[in-house]
């Protein structure tokens, strides 16, 4: 649609963004609600946020089988987004389950864990059809800020509040390092957020040490984001600190929306930079299954155990990209 002095009005996919729409709906209906539910029916938050989540998924299932491209080409629908799209609502039904009968203790404002809960499942969501650096970017704040929260609901608790500050200022240190490395990348490209067109910029330029550069600190954020060798210094704390379930939530639906967005930048966007990144890939992931299992041997706490597994977990995921020619 044409508007004044030439400007052009974006055609939205709305049945594309249907999935993302409804939990945003619903993540605010638990809100919302919660505010006039009396305490001894706050449980109820937790049927409304299962019921946004099935919603969630009967949206995604709606587009099993199309392939749709909207907002400028920063958001595509296909099989690889509707997977883990998927497989995010699953996770966040699991999640909610476990949830239920921890927080209807009394001692936790249930409201708004399951407002934060949807919120950064959401940011799961929005990552897994991303096409464009800003939208990455956005995507991964939101798995991971109301994630730093849900670390500190034990207010009382000094290892809950440990661990929500390492998780906290690992996260921004992670956010810095990888917003510096896209940085980079928009000014190489020639002003291109669009993982297609930077694709097409870097064409012939593998070898450019700033390229090279650009990619490394891309890679370096995200690996913080993962848990991945040398940047898991935070993971077992915050697990350990965390209610159980939002470690639960952390080590599976944070850690995926984080490789998910690894993948989408690094075959969607630099693809002809894989002979230097490949090689980084092998040594974070040597480094990552070796230190996770070794140091999982000598935990003597079933969390921290767990956290160290899981970052060797992470290892193994990484040995893919490694791969991948």
């Amino acid at each position: 649609m044409e508007l004044a002095q030439g400007i052009t009005q974006a055609v939205v996919d709305w049945h594309a963004i249907s999935p993302e729409l409804v939990l945003t709906v619903a993540a605010c209906v638990v809100l919302v609600v919660d505010l006039f539910l009396p305490d001894d029916v706050k449980w109820v938050a937790m049927p409304l946020s299962a019921a946004g989540l099935l919603g969630t998924l009967a949206a995604v299932v709606s587009l099993i089988g199309e392939e749709r491209i909207t907002l400028a080409g920063s958001f595509e629908v296909d099989a690889f987004s509707l997977l883990f799209k998927a497989l995010f609502c699953i996770i966040g039904l699991v999640i909610l389950a476990i949830s239920f009968h921890f927080f209807r203790s009394g001692s936790y404002y249930q409201g708004e864990y399951y407002f934060l809960l949807l919120s950064s499942l959401l940011g799961a969501l929005v990552i897994a059809s991303s096409r464009d650096l800003i939208s990455i970017f956005i995507a991964i704040e939101l798995i991971s800020i109301p994630g730093f929260v849900m670390t500190g609901l034990r207010k009382r608790d000094p290892k809950s509040n440990e661990g929500a500050l390492k998780f906290f200022l690992f996260g921004v240190l992670s956010s810095a390092v990888m917003l510096y490395g896209m940085s980079l990348i928009y000014g190489i490209s020639g002003g291109e957020t669009n993982l297609a067109a930077i694709n097409r910029a870097l064409g012939g330029r593998a070898d450019d040490p700033i390229v090279v550069l650009a990619v490394f600190f891309v890679v370096v954020g995200f690996a913080f984001k993962i848990s991945a060798v040398p940047f898991h210094f935070w993971a077992p704390d915050t697990y350990e600190g965390a209610p159980s379930p939002v470690a639960a939530f952390l080590s599976t639906a944070s850690k995926i929306g984080g490789f998910v967005g690894l993948l989408v930048l690094m075959f969607k966007g630099f693809p002809d930079v894989a002979d230097s990144w490949r090689p980084a890939f092998a040594i974070l992931a040597t480094l990552t299954m070796t230190v996770g299992n070794f140091i999982a041997l000598r935990q003597r706490h079933i969390i921290r155990l767990l956290a160290y597994s899981g970052i060797a977990q992470s290892g193994y995921i990484l040995v893919g990209f490694a791969l991948i020619d």
